[in-house]
């Protein structure tokens, strides 16, 4: 009987998130056409919050323990914070028209976030900088970057979203043991850096 109730109530908040997801994706994109910062806004909240959810739940960052007692509730701090730099990120580059503006902008929101994301990290999820990985993950990520902008005759940012994604990939999936603090310092900065540098940089 008990696995029957616990079943029933998974049900109903599971339909009950879906829901609420489902109207709350609405109300977002129904503010697209109108309040295009205030969309911005809240889609680069969502998505930072989302990610750095997803890194708390994988037990990949650290969390604020509050209240005492041997089960202290973890409080995903990181995700809050993240959520309002990506906010503003968002909202500044759907405001501001000048480029190098908005590349600014990008760069910084972008290495405010690869920052926090750097210092947080817990010892076993931090990347490795060994040379053979990282490097190899950097030349595939600037051949797929520089071919896809040859194809599509398009800017550097393929390029540049190519070249962090697989010096990132190079770095976190490389052979050992996790790196040190300030390795995952640097690549956590150098994967916010580009992502931002490949934001600010699209077509307004």
């Amino acid at each position: 009987m008990e696995k029957i109730v616990e079943m029933l109530v998974g049900t109903v908040i599971a339909v009950g998130l879906s829901a609420v997801i489902f109207i709350g994706a609405n109300l977002l994109f129904d503010l697209a056409p109108t309040r295009w910062e205030i969309f911005n806004a809240l889609a680069g909240g969502a998505l930072a919050l989302l990610v750095f959810f997803l890194l708390f739940g994988n037990r990949a960052i650290t969390a604020l323990e509050v209240g005492g007692g041997r089960s202290p509730t973890k409080v995903p701090w990181q995700a809050i914070l993240a959520a309002l730099i990506g906010g503003t990120m968002g909202f500044f580059l759907a405001r501001l028209t000048d480029r190098t503006q908005r590349l600014v902008v990008g760069i910084g929101g972008g290495a405010a976030l690869g920052l926090l994301l750097g210092l947080t990290l817990v010892e076993e999820a931090r990347p490795r900088l060994d040379v053979g990985p990282t490097v190899t993950g950097l030349i595939a990520g600037l051949v797929i970057g520089v071919a896809i902008m040859l194809v599509r005759k398009t800017t550097i940012r393929p390029v540049v979203l190519g070249a962090t994604l697989g010096f990132a990939l190079g770095a976190w999936g490389g052979p050992g043991d996790a790196g040190s603090a300030a390795q995952a310092i640097i690549v956590s900065l150098i994967l916010g850096l580009g992502i931002g540098a490949y934001a600010g940089m699209a077509k307004v």
